[in-house]
């Protein structure tokens, strides 16, 4: 949490990896032990708010903190078949 904390990164916006795992992250209630003699590798994400004005829905959008704000909300208009000139 520190070496989070000098960085100016909140840690729930922190995904922490196991070097050479598989990309699964790491739960941060496990014990420490399980970081013995391992390498870690840490991800900053972004969480904003989408609102939907149809429908007065707020949807939550997390993205990698390095992804545009197109990338990040690609998803999101395809699965509703919207373009991007469709979108204020």
């Amino acid at each position: 949490a520190s070496l989070c904390e000098k960085r100016g990164f909140p840690l729930k916006d922190v995904i922490i990896y196991l070097q050479g795992m598989d990309k699964q992250p790491l739960s941060l209630d496990q014990d420490c032990s399980v970081l013995r003699d391992q390498q870690v590798s840490l991800e900053l994400r972004v969480t904003f708010a989408l609102e939907d004005t149809f429908s007065g829905r707020t949807k939550a959008i997390v993205a990698k903190s390095n992804k545009t704000l197109q990338d990040a909300l690609q998803v999101v208009m395809q699965k509703h078949h919207l373009k991007p000139q469709e979108v204020s």
